[in-house]
Order: C-alpha cells, then structure tokens, then sequence
C-alpha cells in the first residue's frame, strides 16, 4: 500500500486523502512531487504574511497565493479545493488550537490561502543521488526544533526560525548541500549543518515536534529552514490562523525536478 502511495499521481492522492481513503502524514507520498505547507489568515493579515515571507525564504518559500476567498489552487494543481484536499488542519483560533478534518465550517471569504514549499519534496532528488532518507520511507515526520535562529519580523510577524533535520551519511554532505540548493521552492540549502546546540538545540532525540530519529554513527545532523514556522508565530502572537497539521501537507501537481534553478 504504501509504495503505491509514493508512486501515486498527485490528484489521485488528494481524492483519496479527502475521502478518507489514506491518512497521513504525506512524507513518502507523491514521489517527484512538490508538497506544500498551508497557511490560511485574515485578508487584513495578508500582506504582512506576504512580506514576512519574503524576508524569510528558507522556512516560509512561497509557491503560490489564491485571491481572498479563494480556496481553489491555480497555480499549484487543478481540480483541488484547499478546504478539504490535506486531510488533516490545525485550527489556532481565539488563543487555542485543535486539529480538524477539513476547513468549512471556518472558511470566509477574507481568508487568504498561501501554500510554501515542504521538504519532502526532495526525496526523489536525494534518493536518486544515493542518499537514502529513511523516516520518510518509513512514513514519520521530520523531526522539528524551535532553534536559536532569529527571523526577519515583518508586522505582527516575528520569531525563531523553526527547523527541520535530516541525517545524512557523512560521505553525502556536499551532494546534500547540492540538491537542495538548486531546490529554493522547497527551502533551499541547509540552514545549518553539525552541532545542534550552535542553534540552540539541547538534545537532538528530544524534538519540539515530528518523530524522533536516532542518528547512526556515520550521520550528521543536517538542518533546513520549516514551513510550520508560522505555527509558533501564530501559537505566540495569538493569531487567528489555519494550517496543515504537522505533516500531512498539500501535495501538488508541480514536479519537483521542474522547480530546479540552475
């Protein structure tokens, strides 16, 4: 079931997902496929949002913003509607948050949908260079941490950066720094690689969020900029926002060796 799920065509996918058909998380899903983090807010907020991600290219990379009231993609698929196709939504609302099944019954027409670039979409570049990512074939999620890094505030918008970490064998670093360079829609170079606690991240087995990945001996810890970054914003600045639960991301029609930079 699950290799049929790497290699399933992206709208096939999402039919499934808002059936109910498959859960996530999304990680070994669409093989070659562009996944997308989801932030949802107030029109009122939007530039600000907009702005703030500009700013910060590594954790919030931005593949497409719909109209007020929009929930249909236009750029990033065809057929999809962004109030039902993730599955699985994180409400953060008058100061608290809950996971839901799909966004009607909050959906206006003030809110304004941005979708970022997720890290899974690398999988397919990576493992076709030799570097094989086991958690995400395992079906886990990457483990996260609240890092040290500061964000470029914007507005209302401001904070630490949130991080995600993959182990990479030692040998495939520079080939790792490679891909993901050509990669910006999908966060880009590492942020940083090595010693977690030059981030501010005192055990590495103890993420603020995903799964726990024990590194091997011949690993090292490789970190990227996270999409769930405006999670923590919204979470601290009490901010009416909806999101993908960590996760369970919008898979897109976008192939992920047509975003390439050269």
């Amino acid at each position: 079931m699950q290799e049929n799920l790497k290699y399933d065509i992206p709208k096939n996918l999402r039919k499934k997902i808002t059936e109910s058909n498959v859960v996530g998380p999304t990680s070994a899903y669409a093989y070659g496929h562009i996944q997308a983090n989801l932030v949802i807010i107030d029109k009122s907020y939007a530039f600000d949002f907009l702005s703030y991600s500009m700013l910060n290219p590594s954790p919030c990379p931005i593949l497409e913003v719909l109209d007020p009231g929009n929930p249909f993609p236009v750029k990033s698929a065809t057929n999809s509607d962004i109030r039902y196709d993730l599955g699985k939504y994180l409400i953060f609302q008058n100061g608290k948050s809950k996971v839901v099944e799909n966004i009607k019954d909050y959906w206006t027409k003030s809110k304004v949908t941005f979708l970022i670039g997720c890290l899974f979409s690398m999988q397919k570049h990576f493992e076709e260079s030799g570097i094989i990512i086991n958690h995400l074939n395992e079906n886990k999620i990457d483990p996260t941490y609240i890092s040290n890094i500061p964000t470029n505030s914007f507005g209302i918008f401001d904070g630490p950066m949130i991080v995600s970490m993959w182990p990479i064998h030692k040998n495939y670093i520079t080939k790792a720094i490679a891909i993901s360079s050509k990669l910006p829609s999908v966060h880009g170079k590492p942020i940083h690689i090595g010693d977690p606690g030059f981030i501010g991240i005192d055990d590495i087995e103890n993420p603020d969020y995903g799964d726990i990945i024990k590194l091997k001996s011949d690993e090292i810890p490789v970190f990227w900029g996270c999409g769930i970054t405006p999670q923590l914003i919204a979470q601290q600045k009490n901010i009416d926002m909806i999101t993908h639960h960590p996760g369970n991301m919008y898979i897109t029609d976008l192939k992920t060796n047509e975003m390439e930079i050269i």
